[in-house]
Parts: structure tokens; sequence; C-alpha cells
């Protein structure tokens, strides 16, 4: 579970650039497929934007998160949405959404092989008929290990990342820098999948796969860690 501390730091120096990418190429995707989304489901939302963009666009959606630090965010950001806390790897509902998605590696943070099977079990009864699902994971091939990446921000603040492996593991130690004094640091501990073992989960699971690979359509690509897998019910 996220501290308080770390949810602040996630929601004010986090990733929205990579939401707000993923969700326009999603939508552009659908458009060109002529599929419209009128109900949509985020699992692991975290701060709500992805949630908050595709409801400005019109879609009815809900996020769904473990922490509820997290939540309590999403809430203040967008009180429309409907956000519950849960545990995405046993959440299941009687709703059914035309796209369900897991964004900025969801599924990596899921260490258990055993919990990500359920999740997508239940992610495929949730579904509508021809229901979509939408996530990303690391490509190891791609992924800077033992390097130092840094993100300026405004303020003479810095944000540093460092990749670790250990096995089928990686640990991201994140600090947050402000005029050369750390003011913030904390460990992320994720699991890496292969691909193929991927595939196979989703095929057990009667999920049809339209595409794995390194981008939805054309969008710019921050980093190049990414395989995007889309798949239909």
């Amino acid at each position: 579970m996220y501290s308080k501390d770390f949810c602040n730091i996630y929601n004010e120096y986090g990733w929205d650039y990579f939401s707000i990418t993923m969700g326009n190429a999603i939508l552009k995707y659908f458009e060109i497929n002529n599929k419209i989304i009128k109900k949509h489901l985020d699992l692991g939302c975290g701060v709500g934007t992805l949630c908050d963009f595709l409801y400005n666009k019109g879609i009815k959606t809900t996020g769904i998160d473990i922490s509820n630090d997290m939540i309590e965010l999403c809430k203040t950001k967008n009180s429309n949405i409907n956000f519950f806390v849960s545990d995405i790897t046993k959440y299941s509902s009687e709703e059914k959404y035309d796209l369900i998605t897991l964004t900025c590696d969801v599924v990596n943070h899921i260490l258990k092989e055993s919990e990500l099977k359920l999740l997508l079990k239940n992610a495929y009864t949730m579904l509508n008929k021809d229901g979509y699902i939408i996530f990303d994971i690391y490509d190891k091939k791609y992924l800077p290990l033992n390097k130092n990446i840094v993100s300026n921000r405004d303020n003479d603040i810095k944000v540093q990342y460092y990749i670790t492996e250990k096995e089928t593991l990686v640990n991201t130690n994140v600090k947050v820098i402000q005029n050369k004094n750390l003011v913030f640091e904390y460990d992320v501990l994720e699991k890496l999948y292969d691909i193929e073992f991927i595939k196979q989960l989703l095929t057990k699971y009667n999920f049809k796969i339209i595409k794995a690979e390194k981008k939805i359509l054309n969008e710019k690509q921050r980093f190049e860690d990414k395989i995007y897998i889309i798949c239909k019910k």
C-alpha cells in the first residue's frame, strides 16, 4: 500500500503525460475501428488522470484503486466520477463495460501470477459483448536498468528514478530533489512478465488478442520500455 506522502508526490510529479497520451491513442484507435465506448472501467486508476480524461470526452467512467489515499485524491479532482477503493485483483461487478484499462504498468504491480489470473478472469466477465481490455507491460529489453533517469520539473525540482533487477522483479527507487536537497524517497517493487506468458493467459481466458506492440497507433513515446496489449472479448 502506498503512503499518503507517495500519493501526493505521485499526484504532483507523476506520469499524467502517459495517461493522456494513452487516452488519446485509445480514442483514436476506436474511432478508426468504428467502435463507440460508452462505459469504461480503469483498474489501478492511481490519481484518476485517465478517468478524468475520458469523462471529459463524454464517456461514463469508473476508477478502482487499492489505495484509499489515491482514491481520496481522485474524488477531490473530479467528484462526478465513481471512484472506489478495492483490490483490483479481486474486484468483480455485475456492471458491464465497453472498455477496461490497466495503464502505467499496473499489471507489473501484480506480483503474484495467481492474482493476475483472477483479475483477467473477472475482467472477462465484466466486459460487454465485443468489449475491449487494454493494458501495458514493461518490455524488459528496453528497460533502463542501473542508470539514473532524471526528470526536471519547475521550481528547481528534479525527480530521479533508478531501476534495478533481481530475477523476475524490478525495483524503482524514486527520489524528489529540490535545490539539491532530498525531500522524498520511495521504492516501488514490480514483476516482469514475459509477453508470451501474457498471451497464453489471455488465450486461456478466451480473449482475442488484437495487437501487442510498442505503440497503440503512431503516438510519440517518451520512453521505449512498454508493450501495449489490446484484446477483445
